[in-house]
């Protein structure tokens, strides 16, 4: 009997490790659930946006900041803009964990689960000519060609994993 409940339990463990790794890498879109992330933006004022880029478990910082890049030079360009300037840019790290119970035969058992989930958020200001007094601006339309081979979205190349890779090419 003993057997039989630790292999129910390695199932149930499968089971769950299959379910958190489906979907690895987060994916360039709207924001529709916190566990996927994504990007979410306001538009505070003419030429004035919020952006927030949230990424999931299994993002790494570094992308997070692209996406972030990416969706300020998208706003830029769809205001008719070409350089924006970046204010109060921060980035976040959020430790995300779980804990729960699993029913077995003759009692239960306990798990724990714990990653990191960054996010990504400032306000940008679109200007059309190069702006005169800021220190730092970026070029939208030479930057989002450059960042434009990272950008993965949704159903582009399945789910998001190193094997997608091989498809791509």
């Amino acid at each position: 009997m003993k057997l039989k409940t630790k292999n129910s339990l390695l199932v149930i463990v499968v089971l769950i490790c299959v379910a958190c790794t489906s979907q690895l890498r987060t994916l360039y879109g709207p924001i529709q659930s916190n566990l996927k992330g994504g990007y979410r933006d306001y538009k505070l004022s003419d030429s004035v946006y919020e952006i927030s880029v949230f990424g999931n478990a299994h993002a790494a910082k570094y992308l997070i900041r692209e996406y972030f890049l990416y969706r300020a030079c998208e706003l830029t360009l769809q205001e008719n803009g070409r350089y924006f300037v970046i204010y109060g840019d921060r980035s976040l790290k959020q430790e995300v964990s779980v804990t729960g119970v699993i029913p077995v035969k003759g009692g239960y058992t306990m798990y724990n689960w714990s990653s990191n989930k960054y996010l990504n958020k400032g306000t940008i200001k679109i200007f059309s000519e190069k702006p005169e007094n800021a220190v730092i601006y970026y070029d939208a339309s030479l930057i989002k060609p450059q960042l434009e081979p990272n950008i993965k979205r949704p159903g582009e190349y399945g789910n998001g994993t190193s094997s997608d890779k091989k498809l791509k090419n």
